[in-house]
C-alpha cells in the first residue's frame, strides 16, 4: 500500500483550530406512549434541552405503525403548554412536527392518550446546536491486519476542511464538514483514490468512520485528547468477569442467544440492586464513551476499551430506561475518560438501577475482533479458568428462557 503501509503502529495526533464549529442535531427525547385500559391518565416526562426553539415529531401508530393503533383526540403539552391538542388527531394522521420552545436545564413533556386501547404514539424532540469540534484528537486509522496513523493538522474554514498529513512528507487533501460529518474524497499520487467519512459525536468528543484508498479500506477511530502513553500487548486478551461482586448479580443472557429476533453478541449479567461495581475484564484504553438510544428507547452507555491492534472490549450500562433522568444519573456513575489506561480489575463505574426497577437492569459485555466488520466473538472464550468457573456456577444458578437453567455455554 506505498507510504501508508509504512505507518504501522503510529499513534496519529489531529488538531481543529478554534473556528472550527458545525450546527448539529440533539436528540433531547425519544419515547413511546401506549393507550391503556381504563380512564386516560397523564403521563409525564422530564427531559434536558437548551434554552431556544426545537422541533417535536410525533409519529401516530408509533415510527411504523398502522392506522389500527393510532389515536385520537389526544394532548401533548411541553412545559405545560399544548403543543398537539385533540383537533390534531385522527385516524388518518399519522404524523405530526411543529416547533417549540425549550428552556435551559429540565424540561417537562405530558400526554394524555384517548382512542381506543392498544393505541401508540413515539415522541422524538430535536434541536439544533452549535457545536465546536477545535483541540487535539487522538485519531487512529486501521486496516484489517495492521493500525496506521500520522500527525493531522485540519483548518475549517466557511465549510471546507484542509488536512494535512505531516508524516507523509505534508501530503494535504479537502474535505467537506456538512452538520457533524466529515468527507473526504481526493486523488493521492502514487496510491489510488481516498474516501474517508467521519462523524463527530459526544459534543466532538469522539470521531468514528471509515476510509478507502485503493484497494485497501478500514476504520478512523478517534477522541479528544493526546493519546495515551501505553504499550499495547501482543497477545490474545485474558479476562475476568466485568462484575466485582458477582453475588449480586440475579439472570443473564448467553452469547448467541435470540430475542425478539436479535442475536446477542455478548453476556449480560442483570441486577437487583443499584449502584453495583463494573470493572475493566482485561487492561487497555479507553476508545470511548457513547451514550445511545435503543429499542423501546431505553437509554445506554458504551465504554469501549481498545485491548490491542487487534482486540477490543466494551460494557454497556443499561438500566433498561428511557428516562433522561435515569440516563443522566447514569452518566455520573461513569467514572473513566476517553484515553485514560485502566488495568484489568480497575472501577470503570457503577450500574443504575431504578427505582421502581425496570424489567432487565444490566451489562452487556462483547468482546469483538478490530477488523472492518468489528466481528463479536463469545466472551466466555477469553477468561481466565477460574473466571469462566465463575461463569458457570453463576449462570447455572439462574433460570432459561425455555425451562431449566441457563447454559453458561456459547450457543453455536
Amino acid at each position: 500500500m506505498g507510504k501508508f503501509s509504512l505507518l504501522l503502529a503510529i499513534l496519529l495526533t489531529a488538531f481543529l483550530h478554534a473556528n472550527s464549529h458545525a450546527t448539529v442535531m440533539v436528540k433531547c427525547f425519544t419515547g413511546e406512549f401506549v393507550r391503556g385500559t381504563g380512564k386516560p391518565v397523564v403521563e409525564s416526562h422530564t427531559f434536558s434541552g437548551m434554552n431556544g426553539q426545537a422541533t417535536i415529531k410525533l409519529f401516530n401508530g408509533g415510527p411504523q405503525g398502522t392506522a389500527a393503533k393510532r389515536v385520537s383526540s389526544s394532548t401533548v403539552r411541553v412545559n405545560g403548554a399544548i403543543v398537539f391538542g385533540p383537533s390534531s388527531f385522527n385516524q388518518n394522521v399519522s404524523f405530526l412536527e411543529t416547533p417549540i420552545t425549550l428552556k435551559e436545564g429540565n424540561n417537562s413533556l405530558e400526554v394524555l392518550l384517548n382512542g381506543k386501547p392498544g393505541g401508540k404514539i413515539q415522541i422524538e424532540i430535536v434541536q439544533a446546536k452549535e457545536t465546536d469540534y477545535s483541540g487535539t484528537y487522538c485519531f487512529i486509522l486501521q486496516e484489517t491486519n495492521s493500525i496506521m496513523a500520522t500527525g493531522v493538522v485540519i483548518n475549517q474554514s466557511n465549510g471546507t476542511v484542509t488536512l494535512t498529513f505531516g508524516d507523509l512528507a505534508n501530503l494535504t487533501v479537502t474535505g467537506l464538514l456538512n452538520g457533524n460529518t466529515l468527507t473526504v474524497t481526493e486523488q493521492i499520487p502514487n496510491e489510488g483514490e481516498l474516501d474517508m467519512v467521519v462523524t463527530f459525536s459526544n459534543n466532538g468528543q469522539i470521531l468514528s468512520g471509515t476510509f478507502k484508498i485503493g484497494a485497501e479500506q478500514g476504520t478512523v477511530a478517534g477522541s479528544k485528547g493526546l493519546c495515551a502513553n501505553y504499550t499495547y500487548p501482543e497477545e490474545d486478551p485474558v479476562c475476568i468477569l466485568p462484575v466485582e461482586n458477582l453475588s449480586l448479580v440475579t439472570g443473564g443472557q448467553q452469547y448467541n442467544s435470540v430475542y425478539n429476533g436479535v442475536r446477542h453478541t455478548g453476556l449480560d449479567f442483570k441486577f437487583g440492586t443499584t449502584l453495583s461495581n463494573i470493572i475493566a475484564p482485561c487492561d487497555g484504553v479507553i476508545k470511548g464513551i457513547k451514550r445511545s438510544v435503543i429499542s423501546e428507547g431505553n437509554i445506554i452507555f458504551d465504554v469501549d476499551i481498545r485491548y490491542n491492534r487487534n482486540w477490543g472490549t466494551f460494557i454497556a450500562f443499561e438500566p433498561y430506561s428511557p428516562d433522561p433522568v435515569i440516563a443522566d444519573m447514569q452518566a455520573k456513575e461513569i467514572y473513566v475518560s476517553v484515553n485514560q489506561v485502566v488495568k484489568q480489575g480497575d472501577l470503570l463505574g457503577r450500574l443504575v438501577v431504578p427505582d421502581p426497577i425496570t424489567e432487565f437492569p444490566h451489562i452487556h459485555w462483547g468482546v469483538y475482533r478490530n477488523d472492518v466488520e468489528r466481528s463479536d466473538v463469545c466472551p466466555k472464550n477469553y477468561l481466565k479458568p477460574e473466571a469462566q468457573l465463575q461463569l458457570y456456577d453463576l449462570y447455572s444458578s439462574f433460570p432459561g428462557p425455555s425451562g431449566g437453567n441457563l447454559i453458561p455455554e456459547c450457543l453455536p
